[in-house]
């Protein structure tokens, strides 16, 4: 056995045994020939992610966590939870007489941002144009509640939302989606 461990180590200081890019390695590493640093690329190939897409993410995946806790408080109520509720009791008040149904449609909306929160950090065009879908959604919204006579409240969600998807629609942004696939988490 002591003579293979000779033979290992006589191998691993000869040329053949290291990578083809030993010259660039540190000469402690000719022991350790795989602690070299390899030098691999770990960004995508359409360049490193914007802060931007990772804060939209972000938020994607709050919105997620807002509407499944609001869901599951509407479907299952008199819980714990239902303290989470002091935070906004005028639409506890309105949401409460439709129960599980508004549940329902709180779940369902945290299970659409979530897919959207995966596609969107993914840089895959069906994440973008779900996104895109939720936001307008939401200004087509805030449009109702200014008509409705909710100016304050219309109004500020129409800009907040409104500028979200001036954001999202900027060539720049559609292009880091634009080809639908991605070498980020694959």
């Amino acid at each position: 056995m002591g003579d293979a461990v000779l033979y290992l180590e006589a191998e691993i200081r000869s040329e053949s045994f290291l990578p083809s890019q030993s010259a660039r390695c540190p000469t402690h590493a000719v022991q350790f020939p795989y602690s070299c640093d390899m030098n691999v690329q770990k960004h995508s190939a359409r360049g490193p992610v914007p802060r931007g897409i990772t804060a939209v993410g972000i938020f994607l995946l709050f919105g997620a966590i807002m509407a499944s806790l609001a869901g599951t408080t509407l479907v299952w109520q008199g819980s714990a939870l239902d303290r989470i509720w002091s935070l906004n009791p005028h639409a506890h008040k309105e949401l409460a007489p439709f129960g599980r149904v508004a549940g329902i449609a709180f779940l369902l909306l945290a299970a659409t941002l979530t897919v959207a929160c995966v596609g969107w950090l993914k840089r895959r065009s069906w994440g973008w144009r779900l996104a895109v879908a939720i936001i307008a959604t939401q200004v087509l919204g805030d449009l109702v509640n200014i008509f409705m006579g909710d100016l304050l409240r219309g109004g500020i969600g129409f800009l907040i939302a409104g500028a979200l998807l001036f954001y999202f629609l900027r060539p720049r942004l559609r292009s880091a989606f634009a080809s639908g696939e991605s070498s980020i988490g694959n």
